[in-house]
């Protein structure tokens, strides 16, 4: 019985998981797990629950697989690597799951809770990017274990697989978001916890307001603040996106005969950018006018600029003065490298033992080596150049009385001679 990958998959058109961290039992062992923190303060964590049995990959997963594959954390945790399945010796781990918790239904059926605790620091890059996307709900996770199973034959002829324990080789890694076989919810970062159903009656009856502050609960002695929930609509990661979009609608609808009133509107999102609870730079991005804010950088460039015009007089004259000054550094470091080759290697032309002008070959493969070079990068590259085995050979064969580059020819009598040349 070989190796058998889980593989699961999130369903984000069902409600996200309202489930906490703290109500998923840690299981693997204290010292373990204070190793795994290391120190962090702020660790996140994030749950995924399966419903069994499952299918999945290969057959039908049931109860008593996932009792197994729980109770092995009480053991050591389970690595995972946030770049999905890697089939080597000895995967990423990136993140670990680190608990989880069998919650029965009935004698077959029931819930399966596993709590991945995803460090701010990976096996090797920063897991910044892979806990944005977890928060934002575009992450989904695979199982990997060694399974036990028993088969059962089915009408059609075929032989169905009913996992029942995980056996060894357990891993729990992050994939594509909709790769996976295996039905799971997730939770993501909470926002609130309100009534939704609660929010529309109050809103059809006319408990709502439109302008006000956008931070705090939802629902506010009895009424509804809709800049609240634009102000928790302007993060990514919000969970019950669509029902807080329905709400805002909802209030929308009903105010003024579903006309949006615009002093209104900007006087919410002035409230908002002045506390604190709007983020002009989301706002920006929602309107796609991101390009167009200015920043603290905007600010020091435009200062640079008319400084410069005032020194030039206008942007073409600092252009081509900018230009001009590029050319002659260009010329300036060129000399400089071939005056440093020359008094290292010699001319760029040398003697042969025909008297003749030949190539400097060890100057021309110097200026390979050296160039755009200088300062201590060009001394350091002259120093390297004289190491360079192409160039020591080319040395070599020049001292080499017998060499071809040292062959003369005595045209009084046809004789052949040799000749040290001089470089």
């Amino acid at each position: 019985m070989s190796a058998q990958n889980v593989e699961t998959l999130i369903y984000h058109n069902k409600k996200r998981l309202s489930v906490t961290e703290k109500e998923i039992p840690t299981l693997v062992p204290n010292d373990v797990m204070s190793s795994l923190l290391n120190g962090d303060d702020d660790p996140y964590y994030k749950i995924e629950a399966i419903d069994y049995p499952a299918n999945g990959t290969g057959g039908i997963y049931e109860k008593s697989f996932f009792d197994s594959f729980v109770n092995g954390l009480k053991e050591r945790p389970y690595p995972g690597s946030k770049r999905g399945h890697e089939f080597t010796s000895r995967p990423a781990s990136d993140f670990y799951t680190v608990g989880g918790s069998v919650v029965p239904k009935n004698d077959t059926s029931g819930t399966v809770y596993l709590k991945m605790y995803i460090p701010k620091q990976g096996d090797f890059t920063s897991n910044d990017g892979f806990i944005r996307d977890a928060k934002a709900g575009i992450v989904n996770f695979s199982l990997v274990t060694y399974p036990e199973y028993t088969v059962t034959p089915s009408k059609d002829g075929n032989d169905i697989r009913h996992f029942t324990a995980s056996k060894g080789y357990e891993r729990n890694d992050a994939v594509e978001y909709g790769a996976g076989a295996m039905e799971q919810q997730v939770n993501s970062k909470k926002t609130e916890t309100f009534n939704f159903e609660e929010a529309k009656i109050l809103i059809n009856d006319g408990h709502y307001k439109r302008t006000g502050k956008s931070d705090g609960d939802i629902i506010q002695n009895g009424v509804v603040m809709r800049p609240v929930l634009r102000a928790m609509l302007s993060h990514a990661d919000v969970e019950n996106k669509s029902e807080l979009s329905e709400l805002v609608s909802m209030i929308d609808r009903n105010h003024n005969g579903g006309r949006k009133n615009m002093d209104e509107e900007l006087e919410t999102i002035k409230n908002g950018l002045d506390n604190g609870a709007i983020n002009i730079n989301a706002v920006a991005d929602k309107l796609g006018i991101a390009s167009k804010l200015r920043n603290a950088d905007d600010e020091k460039n435009a200062a640079a600029v008319k400084e410069l015009n005032s020194m030039f007089g206008n942007p073409s004259d600092l252009l081509a003065a900018v230009k001009a000054m590029k050319t002659a550094n260009e010329s300036t470091e060129k000399v400089a490298v071939e005056n440093a080759v020359i008094q290292a290697f010699g001319q760029p032309k040398v003697k042969n033992g025909k008297n003749e002008d030949v190539d400097n070959k060890c100057y021309i493969r110097a200026m390979e080596l050296c160039a755009n070079k200088k300062g201590d990068e060009l001394t350091k590259a002259i120093e390297n150049a004289k190491n360079d085995v192409f160039i020591k050979d080319e040395l070599s064969m020049r001292a080499d009385n017998n060499s071809s580059f040292n062959t003369i020819v005595d045209n009084k009598n046809g004789t052949v001679g040799k000749s040290v040349a001089t470089y």
